[in-house]
Order: C-alpha cells, then structure tokens, then sequence
C-alpha cells in the first residue's frame, strides 16, 4: 500500500491533537482544588494553546510543493479526515482520576509519548519534497511537554 501524507495534513492533526490536549488540562484544573496544582495545569493550558497557534504558523507558512495534495480530494475532505485521525489521538483511554494531580501528569506523559510515537510513524508517510523535516519540529514540541510534566512531578513526589 502507498500512503503518503504532506506536512500540512500532519500540522492539521498536531493542531487538533493540541485542542483535545487544551480539554484535557482545562477538565483537570476544574477538579483539582488545590491553587498550586490549578495553577499548573492552567500554565499546561497555555503552553498547549501557543503550542497549536504555533502549528497553525507552522501550516500557513508552508510553500505550495509542501501542501501538495497526495490524493484526489477535489471536495478537500482530508481536512475533516486529518481531524478525525488526531481525535483519535485523544488523552488517556484509561480512566483518570482528576483530583489526583499525580494521576493527571503521569496521563499526560504518556499521553505525549503516545504523541511522539504517532509523529514517528507519521515520519514514514512523508516524502522529503512534502516537508518530511518538519515532523522533527513538531515531535521537539511534545519533548518539551515532557520536560515540563516531568518537573512538575519531581516536585510532587518530594
């Protein structure tokens, strides 16, 4: 099977995968009750809302040979497809606790490892003309969403 992708249908699934990830933080802040801990998750809410403000710069600074179209879609349904495959994408299938801070940031770790694994299995589905190095971008992104949560759970299992 030859499926390919461009690097603009991958920035519109980043993107989406961005705004569930913006739910998620904005759920766990509602039910946690600590300040600090609010505080936290509203700081996740922002960076992962720059951090899709930051993609959708990413897609309209793309060039014409990036955004070319590796299937008939004369209706651009791919839209609709790409946002559909990044709902799938969605935090946490398991259950988690929201007012357990720890439960929080251990899902949303592995939710960006699930991230990353998805960006590098898209690397495969992208022929370098169609922006195959920017992936690198958008996987740094998810590394540092690590970092942070990471940090923040150090401080909770002081």
């Amino acid at each position: 099977m030859n499926i390919q992708f461009n690097i603009e249908q991958v920035l519109i699934m980043a993107e989406r995968i961005e705004r569930n990830t913006v739910n998620y933080y904005q759920n766990a802040a509602a039910a946690v009750e600590a300040p600090e801990q609010k505080a936290f998750l509203n700081k996740m809410v922002q960076i992962e809302s720059q951090h899709e403000s930051d993609f959708a710069h990413m897609r309209n600074q793309l060039t014409q040979q990036e955004k070319e179209s590796t299937a008939f879609d004369p209706e651009n349904h791919y839209i609709q497809y790409c946002q559909n495959h990044a709902d799938m994408q969605k935090l946490n299938e398991q259950p988690v606790d929201f007012t357990d801070i720890g439960s929080i940031i251990r899902g949303a770790i592995e939710h960006e490892k699930e991230a990353i694994l998805f960006y590098l299995g898209m690397k495969a589905y992208i022929p370098e003309r169609l922006g195959k190095e920017k992936i690198d971008d958008i996987i740094s992104e998810e590394m540092s969403h690590i970092n942070i949560l990471q940090e923040h759970y150090k401080v909770l299992a002081v």
